[in-house]
């Protein structure tokens, strides 16, 4: 067969299939209306517009190193006067967040961890992009990669919400998304039922880079929900810096503030 005709049949499949695909589409819509998947509330596709107000949308200023509000006089270049960062060493260069771990947001970063919960996360890394996509873009990363779950923990919860986020973060930035790349070595306590101390003597050399031929001298962004000490991050990101990476930047969905109370349990 000519291939002249092998391109036209291909052609003539593929509208087929995307027309097949747009009618399944709008039958799954009439028969399941889409909603917002935080409230529930009828509409369009997403976080609905009321959500999207009460979570807000990442303005007002902070530390491009650990996420914490900032004050008015502080600037990119003189992170030494944060005294969130003071005296801090990171092996990550610094966070990208969309807002802090309190309100409708913590709401929704509680209730993305769910099983089921996909559409959730999906919708708050695409409220994320639409936030701060020009933030993102200008990291220049070159690979995305979800902070692990140990399997054992997979087992008892099949979402990992940070490897949904990553997963959208990873289509808007147009690069890819390595799932498997960086592992969970050994099971761990909860990081949420430790102090600060523990937290940090807990991770320790708890994760492992697979393939490390795939991360050598690349920019990689680090993603997960919520950001608490810092102590995940920087083991995660100094676990890949060892394993060829050359920098590694944080995006996370949500910071929990230093003023906040010890109440507030979150992930990492």
């Amino acid at each position: 067969m000519k291939r002249s005709v092998k391109r036209w049949l291909n052609r003539m499949l593929c509208r087929e299939a995307a027309g097949n695909s747009r009618a399944m589409s709008r039958l799954w819509d009439l028969v399941y209306p889409p909603h917002c998947p935080l409230c529930g509330s009828d509409g369009g596709r997403g976080l609905c517009t009321i959500c999207r107000n009460e979570i807000g949308d990442g303005a007002g200023r902070r530390c491009g190193r650990c996420g914490q509000p900032a004050g008015p006089h502080l600037t990119s270049s003189d992170l030494s006067r944060c005294f969130h960062c003071r005296g801090r060493q990171w092996a990550f260069r610094g966070v990208e967040r969309l807002g802090l771990y309190e309100g409708a947001l913590r709401e929704a970063c509680i209730g993305g961890k769910s099983d089921g919960a996909e559409p959730l996360a999906a919708a708050l890394g695409e409220w994320f992009w639409e936030c701060r996509g020009a933030a993102l873009r200008r990291l220049g990363v070159d690979l995305v990669v979800p902070v692990p779950q140990h399997w054992t923990k997979r087992i008892a919860v099949a979402h990992n919400q940070a490897e949904t986020l990553a997963g959208v973060l990873g289509r808007c930035l147009r690069v890819p998304v390595g799932r498997h790349i960086l592992r969970k070595a050994r099971r761990t306590p909860d990081q949420s039922s430790l102090s600060a101390a523990r937290r940090r003597a807990n991770l320790g050399d708890s994760f492992c880079v697979w393939r490390r031929g795939r991360i050598d001298g690349v920019h990689v962004l680090l993603v997960d929900d919520v950001l608490t000490t810092g102590t995940t991050a920087h083991q995660a990101a100094r676990t890949l810096r060892q394993g060829g990476a050359d920098r590694v930047s944080v995006a996370v969905v949500a910071v929990v503030s230093v003023t906040a109370g010890r109440s507030d349990r979150a992930t990492i």
